[in-house]
This record gives structure tokens, sequence and C-alpha cells, in this order.
């Protein structure tokens, strides 16, 4: 008697980007914030012409590697702002940005809000993710009515 085994059907990926491909584009635009790498590399990591990668970038991420690229400045540029309060010219060559200014021109068109409007919000909201004492003395005295007075 013969058994039959059901098989699963092979994934067809039909435009865009196959996984391995998503997954190494992201990892290489994650490890280049800076932009120090070039579409014409990301495509060659992928085994990919530079138009058939930007096409199929944008149809799997449904926005091109360069705008990709933005969010990924503003999301590390976020998560800075919260951890810290090292100045903004600091965050925003941590966060891959040329300068300041390029920083918060882009940081205000994508979340809506200047850096130093969206830090004073976050801070007010709930307060930076990082002790107290590695806070400015400005921003402790800011937040210490929060704080539970000590025994």
């Amino acid at each position: 008697m013969t058994s039959v085994t059901a098989r699963a059907a092979p994934t067809i990926h039909r435009g865009g980007l196959a996984p391995w491909q998503r997954r190494r584009a992201a990892e290489l635009l994650a490890s280049h914030l800076d932009g120090s790498i070039r579409l014409a590399t990301l495509a060659r990591e992928c085994g990919l012409s530079v138009s058939h990668f930007a096409r199929s970038f944008r149809q799997s991420f449904g926005t091109s590697a360069h705008r990709y690229l933005m969010r990924q400045r503003v999301e590390k540029s976020k998560e800075l702002l919260t951890r810290s309060h090292r100045p903004l010219s600091e965050v925003a060559l941590d966060a891959g940005f040329a300068d300041q200014a390029a920083f918060s021109r882009t940081f205000k068109a994508m979340v809506g809000s200047s850096p130093g409007q969206w830090r004073r919000q976050a801070e007010h909201l709930g307060g930076l993710a990082v002790p107290p004492e590695s806070r400015s003395t400005r921003s402790t005295k800011l937040i210490s009515w929060r704080l539970p007075p000590a025994p």
C-alpha cells in the first residue's frame, strides 16, 4: 500500500522581493543609516538590476528605498531622543543625518513636530527612559514632582 503525503505548495513570489532579499535589504539599510550605501550596492546584494530592485523594493515595502531609509533614521532619532538628553546635533549625526538642519526638517515633515517639541512632549507624557542621575539638572527639576519623596 502506498501512502500519499500532502505537500505544501511552494510559495511563489510575484513581484516584490523574496523574503531573503527583504531581510538583506533591511539589514544593509539598518547598518548604513548614514546613507553610505548606494542603490546599486543594495541591488547587487539582492542579485537584481538597479531598476528591478527599486521597483521590487517599492512593491515589498510600500515605499522607495530612500524614503524607507529616512523613516528608519527618524525612528532611530526618536529612540535617541527618549533615551538621552544629548544635544539635537549629536542625535542628528547618530541617526545618520548630515546635520541638525536636515534632521529637523525631515523629522518635522515626517512626524509633524520639531525634534525638540517631540522630546518635550515625550517627557511630559511619560518621562525619559533613562535614570534620573544621567539626565541634565534642568530636566531632573522639571520632572522631580513625579518622583516619590525619599524615605
